[in-house]
């Protein structure tokens, strides 16, 4: 059995397709912290500027979309291959990088719009 190798287009769909996954599962702390003071409302979301919380969505939001980037890259450039026999699994990376690097951009840019700082004394 070879090992594992980025020169191979299988290993590089099977890459495509566990990067994928890894940015929709980051997806998934992200749209916490973006919704957890959500008030429908208003349609804002209230955070207080003073915590971490917003340097925490970017970082959330960086690792999302640079997880989904890879995905996405490796899927678009192992898809239609001669040498690829996992067309499948490329086009899975492909298509779940497309929707992580989505919903890293619509996640950010909810908390970027919508979020409203409020001053906490104390």
């Amino acid at each position: 059995m070879a090992k594992f190798s980025l020169r191979r287009y299988e290993d590089q769909a099977t890459a495509s397709v566990v990067l994928a996954i890894a940015a929709l599962i980051l997806a998934m702390p992200l749209a916490y912290l973006v919704f957890r003071n959500f008030n429908p409302e208003f349609g804002w979301i209230w955070y207080n500027p003073k915590s971490p919380r917003r340097l925490l969505v970017l970082l959330f939001a960086a690792m999302t979309g640079g997880t989904a980037l890879l995905g996405f890259g490796f899927g678009l450039n192992s898809l239609g291959q001669r040498r690829n026999t996992n067309q499948g699994r490329s086009w899975l990376g492909f298509a779940l990088g497309g929707v992580g690097m989505l919903l890293a951009f619509l996640l950010l840019t909810c908390f970027w719009l919508m979020g409203k700082p409020i001053a906490v004394s104390g």
